[in-house]
């Protein structure tokens, strides 16, 4: 083989390691931020638009990056804004109005740890678990159940229902955060699809 030839194979072989440590470096970086979702399901009572609910399960969700997780007061409370959905058993699921407005909350105050969601203009929530958990700080994957409480707020939530209005909680509930798979972002993708083609074409002039 020709010094030349050589030189063209070893520069289409570094060509082909540098474009795949090039996707793995995106892929690395895009891993350290995380969409999570997160769930609270709980056992409560109240009104939406004037129709009464009593001890129903009540599912709430809202997905949010960690990223934009905001410490209000570090190590004591954590929150993230999003658009809050939500689901009475019996009656239907609506959406709270205002996705800068709402979103879930990391408590930890003396003796008091607790997760859920809230009001962020009033900084008031609107169900919450009482946890164990001493540092949950929202950034993570979690699965914690707890007491089911409430702050009693009696103008009450707009929604998408009508007025929301919690009054009683009872039993225990689950908080849970998920994360979301995310879709390759346009540069990785061209990464790859160039990698690929490096592949191609080494092989074929091997």
């Amino acid at each position: 083989m020709s010094l030349l030839k050589q030189t063209v194979k070893s520069a289409r072989a570094f060509a082909l390691a540098a474009a795949c440590s090039a996707l793995l470096f995106a892929g690395a970086q895009s891993s350290q931020a995380a969409t999570l979702h997160y769930t609270e399901v709980s056992t409560l009572s109240g009104t939406v638009d004037g129709t009464p609910f009593t001890n129903a399960t009540v599912t709430f969700q809202t997905s949010g990056d960690t990223a934009n997780i905001t410490a209000v007061v570090p190590s004591l409370l954590y929150e993230l804004a999003g658009t809050v959905t939500f689901d009475i058993a019996g009656i239907g699921a609506g959406t709270f109005n205002g996705s800068d407005s709402f979103g879930v909350f990391a408590l930890h105050q003396g003796a008091t740890n607790a997760v859920g969601f809230l009001d962020v203009t009033l900084r008031d929530a609107i169900p919450y678990l009482g946890i164990s958990d001493t540092s949950y700080d929202l950034s993570t994957a979690t699965s914690l159940t707890g007491t089911n409480s409430f702050a009693s707020h009696a103008a009450g939530y707009s929604t998408t229902l009508g007025t929301l209005i919690i009054n009683g909680a009872s039993g225990s509930g689950s908080f849970t955060a998920t994360e979301v798979a995310a879709a390759p972002e346009p540069s990785s993708m061209a990464l790859m699809a160039g990698a690929l083609a490096a592949a191609v074409g080494f092989r074929r002039k091997r």
